[in-house]
């Protein structure tokens, strides 16, 4: 995923996501599906009315 800490781009997002996936990771049970960071990512941007 791509940032900029001089405009701000996707660094909340970042952080967002990394915190989702460390919380899915200490919370699994062990068959539950893994947490797919890519696709919550592509998701948010997608919300966000990215056009990247």
């Amino acid at each position: 995923m791509e940032t900029s800490a001089k405009s701000g781009l996707n660094v909340e997002l970042a952080f967002i996501a990394v915190a989702k996936e460390l919380k899915h990771r200490s919370m699994k049970e062990p068959n539950e599906p893994k947490f797919k960071l890519q696709d919550y990512v592509n998701k948010e941007m997608k919300s966000a009315g990215c056009a990247c």
